[in-house]
């Protein structure tokens, strides 16, 4: 077994001087893992009724909802692939590892975590999940929190006019999604890349 999860890692992964990095494919699929099975839940399906509420938390949902299916979620790989749970379980402890590194800069907590994690204790950079996409799904968290309370009551927020939910978000002073995001993006020290309209 430990000959077959170390083939996964080696097809999985690079180390570049001290740098963990995963293939592109799979930081997707690894960041995307974090949101799918929960975006499209009642908590956030109503940021599909947002646009010229929250322009920016509507664009993120649209976002991070057509990540699922773009990256590999909303049908069943484990149908396709034995062995995903082994697979997820190292992409889990990569990803762990990553948002760790935005917590600190004390090279003795990187290595120790790294000896601990890998066994490779010069690891102090990791490229597990796609940092952007995750800080954009963390703050839609954080948004959904201040305003779900409100819209639990009815079946949806198309029942709801954009002129209510604006003038509820504005009269609990609510921040905008933006805000949120900003916060995030310090969080994890993100330094977003221009939206060009692609993802």
């Amino acid at each position: 077994m430990e000959m077959h999860a170390t083939h996964v890692r080696a097809a999985l992964q690079t180390v570049t001087g001290t740098k963990l990095s995963l293939m592109k494919p799979i930081v997707k699929y690894n960041t995307t893992r974090r949101f799918a099975t929960v975006i499209d839940t009642s908590d956030f399906s109503y940021l599909s009724h947002f646009e010229n509420v929250d322009d920016d938390a509507y664009r993120a949902y649209l976002e991070l909802s057509g990540c699922r299916s773009k990256y590999g979620h909303g049908h069943s790989i484990e149908n396709r692939f034995g062995g995903v749970a082994q697979v997820e379980e190292y992409l889990d402890k990569t990803a762990e590892f990553q948002v760790f590194l935005t917590t600190t800069d004390d090279p003795v907590e990187i290595s120790n975590k790294a000896s601990e994690m890998f066994n490779a204790p010069e690891l102090d950079s990791c490229d597990a999940l796609d940092m952007e996409l995750y800080a954009k799904y963390m703050a839609l968290v954080d948004y959904t929190e201040q305003i779900v309370d409100m819209l639990r009551p009815f079946a949806s927020a198309s029942n709801v006019s954009k002129d209510a939910l604006r003038e509820y978000i504005a009269l609990k002073q609510i921040p905008k999604y933006s805000e949120f995001l900003k916060g995030r993006y310090d969080e994890f020290k993100v330094s977003p890349k221009a939206d060009n309209g692609q993802s």
